[in-house]
């Protein structure tokens, strides 16, 4: 289940409840309808980006922690990528500050070399490697940027799709999309605390005042939901939109500057690695008030990797379908991107301090909370639908 296809996990994912106050002090249900609780605190059979595709050179192991485990990248002499566990079965040396020798990743401490299975295959003080000298093995899949990688159960990963990004160019060649790659971020706050940011638009007035002027209204328009087999979206159009002249909106898209045109700002869940928020999308205005031929289309899509409990890997790309070879542009993009991500990391983690502490029956949430939610308990569903 790597999409918002419920219905493939074990046991079947009620669809989110209409009710926008569930949640708040005295409705709702138990405390794990939000999975603050760092024992649940994430779905793990998911596909997970582990890293850019650029990240991962030719012959350099990279380290990465998933899910509280310490995972070693490395490159075969195919050039396919592999993921094993990153500890060295000899004396549990991290493997990442080794070197990819013949194809094998070689442990700086001894010299124990291993191949893309995980086997162990070479020991330099003599001796066949026993059988039981291997290391645990990954799926992995690169697809459009990204490194994905399965930290779950092996088996399953087999029969689980990666999510279906070809609507916003990440699956596949990506033709007729841009795409540029932001910075990595550590976040030093559980995934939960990051989606439930990125679905929440009411923050922007405040957090993101300087760097988003002008959208500090949009939560105030009302939401309008809708899910497919891919993806649960949490939407809100503008018809008759105009960016004037020499704003940043007008300088990154040009295409519709200084014209009335139908906009769609929708932030899409896909899977629980992978949120986009459309930035935006832009039509031509017909009849008034409804959308006609696309003109272009900005996507600023947000990837969520668990580090550990209360920590987060955030990666960040920015894809458009227009424009192509507009260097400027990209630039402009990704700089905002890593501006609000940065302004977001800083006060997420100060939730994070008390995570643990709090009592999510007494949380008070509103009308404008409501998207936010019912993402929640698409999690908690995946969540119970693992444990089930």
């Amino acid at each position: 289940m790597a999409s918002i296809r419920l219905e493939r996990q074990r046991g079947h994912a009620a669809e989110p409840a209409n009710d926008p106050r569930a949640g708040a002090e005295g409705e709702g249900d138990s405390p794990g309808m939000y999975p603050l609780q760092a024992s649940r605190s994430y779905p793990r059979e998911q596909w997970y980006v582990a890293a850019y595709r650029n990240e991962l050179p030719a012959g350099k192991p990279l380290g990465r922690e998933i899910f509280g485990e310490p995972v070693v990248l490395f490159r075969s002499d195919s050039g396919e990528a592999a993921a094993l566990s990153g500890l060295c079965v000899h004396r549990f040396m991290p493997l990442a500050g080794g070197q990819v020798t013949g194809g094998k990743l070689v442990c700086p401490y001894h010299g124990y070399a291993y191949g893309a299975d995980g086997q162990c295959v070479h020991i330099p003080t003599g001796g066949k490697p026993s059988p039981h000298a291997k290391l645990r093995h990954y799926p992995v899949i690169e697809d459009g940027p990204f490194i994905w990688i399965w930290p779950g159960t092996a088996e399953k990963a087999a029969n689980t799709p990666l999510p279906d990004l070809r609507d916003i160019g990440l699956s596949g060649d990506g033709e007729g999309w841009r795409v540029d790659t932001a910075e990595r971020l550590d976040l030093d706050a559980r995934p939960a605390l990051l989606v439930d940011n990125l679905f929440d638009l009411s923050h922007i007035a405040f957090i993101h005042l300087q760097s988003l002027p002008g959208a500090e209204g949009l939560a105030l328009i009302p939401p309008v939901f809708d899910r497919t087999d891919v993806r649960f979206r949490v939407g809100r159009t503008l018809p008759g939109f105009v960016a004037e002249p020499d704003t940043a909106i007008a300088r990154t898209m040009p295409l519709i500057a200084g014209r009335p045109v139908f906009v769609s700002l929708h932030t899409d869940f896909y899977s629980p690695a992978m949120i986009n928020s459309s930035g935006p999308w832009a039509y031509e205005l017909v009849d008034g008030n409804q959308p006609g031929a696309p003109i272009a289309k900005i996507n600023f899509v947000h990837i969520v990797t668990p580090k550990n409990e209360t920590a987060t890997h955030y990666f960040n790309v920015v894809s458009r379908d227009f424009d192509l070879d507009d260097e400027d542009i990209s630039a402009q993009l990704v700089a905002q991107t890593d501006r609000v991500r940065k302004e977001d990391a800083v006060w997420i983690a100060q939730i994070e301090k008390y995570a643990d502490r709090l009592d999510v029956r007494k949380e008070i949430s509103t009308k404008a909370d409501e998207g936010a939610l019912k993402v929640r308990r698409v999690l908690q569903a995946l969540i119970e639908a693992e444990e089930a």
